[in-house]
């Protein structure tokens, strides 16, 4: 049974046609605009806040959309880990010294993953390696009510301990000691003045700082023997070292010998007076065999002989 269609259902399956034709063009436009049928590569990076961060987030790199982000989660060291694909086209952009942010690219609006292109020296990022991420803020993030809220206490703080001196200020006493105390100050600043004036009038500055470099230039000139002294130290210090040694040792022989001159000591008076009384019985000797016939001659002649060696000039 052959089917007809009448003008008006032609015309409308015609436009039901071109319809589905510009929507499945407009698809393969939006699909390949969007990257989907070329290439991917896929990275990973990390960041501390992640704020404004989902799937599907896009992925710049120099203003140019070149992918969007996988996953978002919190790894275990409460970092932010983040997935993300780049289309094959950006591949060389990305090197070992590329960094990973987020940025708003206007004021307001969503967040997007900017990767820096890095530098033509640098290798290239292989697939499936961690891009180094940097944490970033924008006027929002500052005017976000986490940022914000402890700011508005820090002032709210402030304020209270403004408030706080000023009710202390309104107090009329404390008002007359501060007055006082810049009534105190005052003649101090004064007499500080006058000392200055002082010093500087009679040049009395400048003299002090003439003595001061005369005494440097002293002192720099003392230095090297100083310096000559010090080096000599450590061989002082070894000569001393065996001097106390040697002190030591001859301490310790006498503390050896100390006995036996304690045993002596009572025998020494004794003994001294016999040796005095055996000289005084020497000396009677002698005199008296002086007086013998046989030796008053040689006696005589010896005195002679000393008296000439003693006064030359008597020959």
């Amino acid at each position: 049974m052959k089917v007809k269609f009448s003008k008006f259902e032609r015309t409308a399956g015609l436009f039901v046609i071109i319809a589905a034709s510009g929507l499945f063009f407009f698809t393969v436009a939006v699909a390949v605009k969007q990257g989907w049928f070329s290439a991917r590569l896929h990275f990973a990076t990390t960041f501390t806040q992640g704020e404004g961060l989902h799937p599907g987030t896009m992925v710049q790199i120099s203003g140019l959309r070149a992918g969007t982000v996988d996953s978002v989660y919190l790894n275990d060291d409460n970092r932010i880990s983040v997935k993300l694909t780049v289309s094959n086209e950006f591949s060389r952009q990305i090197r070992q010294d590329s960094h990973a942010r987020v940025i708003r690219p206007f004021i307001i609006g969503d967040k997007v993953v900017e990767i820096t292109v890095g530098s033509k020296s640098a290798d290239m990022l292989a697939e499936n390696s961690a891009i180094e991420g940097e944490d970033s803020m924008d006027i929002m993030d500052m005017l976000g009510g986490g940022k914000l809220g402890p700011y508005l206490h820090t002032i709210d703080s402030l304020l209270k301990n403004l408030q706080t001196v000023a009710e202390a200020f309104s107090d009329p006493k404390r008002s007359k000691a501060i007055i006082g105390m810049f009534d105190e100050i005052l003649p101090t600043l004064l007499d500080v003045r006058e000392l200055s004036h002082q010093m500087t009038r009679r040049k009395h500055l400048g003299k002090s700082m003439e003595n001061l470099a005369t005494l440097t230039t002293e002192v720099n000139k003392m230095l090297p023997i100083m310096m000559e002294f010090s080096a000599h130290l450590p061989e002082l210090g070894n000569t001393t070292s065996k001097t106390m040694e040697q002190l030591s040792v001859l301490t310790t022989e006498i503390n050896k010998f100390l006995p036996i001159m304690a045993q002596i000591a009572p025998q020494l008076p004794e003994a001294s007076q016999k040796s005095v009384e055996a000289l005084k019985e020497a000396v009677i000797v002698l005199r008296a065999m002086q007086k013998s016939f046989l030796l008053r001659g040689a006696v005589q002649d010896v005195k002679e002989e000393e008296s000439m060696k003693r006064d030359p000039a008597s020959k």
